[in-house]
């Protein structure tokens, strides 16, 4: 479907909605004057709200069925229409992928709206979405073209890894807000427990979030190398969680109630396990982006030559008119 389009309604104390013009998707309006009270302004505030997390509801329904069908079905079967998906017994009576699709449908919809909100939704991927015209044979106008096409796995690394993940570390981010002060609230002073708190589960779901917001503006510019950088970052942090996994593993083992320790351990491998599997899946742009660079370049050059031109034709067209009034006033 159409991605949901974020939009406010305009600051005037005049308006309200008289007449609600919305597809099945996106979101729009027409306001006519009507009153400038305060409630006005706030059902018209509120009315637009709904219809655009109506619209992210079912973008990000269509997206999460699109997601666990993808991960946990053959390719063939993956390939086909979403409502004949839909439709397969295998699909339509099992509970196992329903209460996934119930845990999934949510952190969708916050991950999408967060990345909306500044500038990173999925409208903001669509062609034309940067505002320049489209259509001029020109290398600049090509170039532009093949940077806001979005390939499959830049779909994939944007949707099930970026807007997902950073759902779950804004989550983590509010329970380590609530624990920090639920801790400095008891007092006591500064202590161990209080520092883990905001290393752990403070300091670095924002870092987390932080470095998903800017890798994924790399991926819409296509940078070459500030791509590969945080595929690099994403590399790291990824095997710092295998040798820490080792390590435990290594700790636990010479405990003499070893087995209680089993249900930390199997998150914290399935964890670890994601991180690895991430940067497998980042790996597939370490490549992509190299062409991009040097067609941006030929593009800049194209266009500061054409600004050059326009620049000496407005001269040559002034030059001449001024020698044309000269020649008027001699005779």
């Amino acid at each position: 479907p159409p991605p949901p389009k974020l939009r406010f309604p305009e600051r005037s104390p005049e308006l309200v909605p008289s007449s609600i013009v919305v597809d099945e998707y996106s979101v729009g309006g027409v306001f006519e004057p009507a009153s400038d009270s305060a409630s006005s302004r706030c059902c018209a505030e509120l009315v637009l709200l709904g219809l655009y997390l109506r619209a992210c509801y079912r973008w990000s329904a269509y997206e999460s069925h699109a997601m666990l069908i993808h991960w946990s079905c053959p390719h063939s079967f993956a390939q086909q229409p979403q409502p004949q998906q839909l439709r397969a017994w295998v699909i339509r009576l099992n509970p196992g992928y329903w209460a996934m699709f119930m845990c999934t449908v949510p952190f969708l919809v916050v991950g999408m709206v967060f990345h909306d909100m500044i500038g990173q939704g999925p409208s903001h991927f669509e062609p034309g979405a940067d505002g320049h015209p489209a259509g001029t044979p020109t290398v600049a106008a090509l170039a532009r073209a093949r940077r806001q096409a979005e390939s499959v796995a830049e779909k994939h690394i944007r949707v099930h890894w970026l807007y997902m993940t950073d759902a779950f570390y804004a989550l983590e981010l509010c329970m380590g807000i609530g624990l920090f002060i639920a801790l400095l609230a008891r007092g006591g002073g500064w202590s161990h427990e209080l520092t883990d708190v905001l290393c752990s589960d403070l300091l670095l779901p924002l870092g987390m979030i932080g470095g998903n917001v800017f890798f994924l503006s790399a991926i819409k510019g296509k940078r070459h190398w500030t791509t590969r950088y945080f595929i690099l970052v994403n590399g790291c942090y990824a095997l710092s969680k295998v040798i820490l996994f080792a390590y435990y593993m290594s700790v636990i083992l010479q405990l003499p109630k070893s087995a209680q320790y089993a249900g930390y351990m199997v998150l914290y491998l399935m964890e670890t396990s994601m991180f690895v599997l991430a940067v497998w899946i980042y790996s597939s742009l370490w490549k992509g982006y190299q062409d991009f660079e040097f067609e941006a370049a030929l593009a800049a050059a194209e266009e500061a030559a054409a600004e050059t031109d326009r620049a000496a034709h407005l001269s040559d067209g002034s030059g001449s008119s001024r020698a044309d009034s000269g020649s008027g006033v001699g005779g």
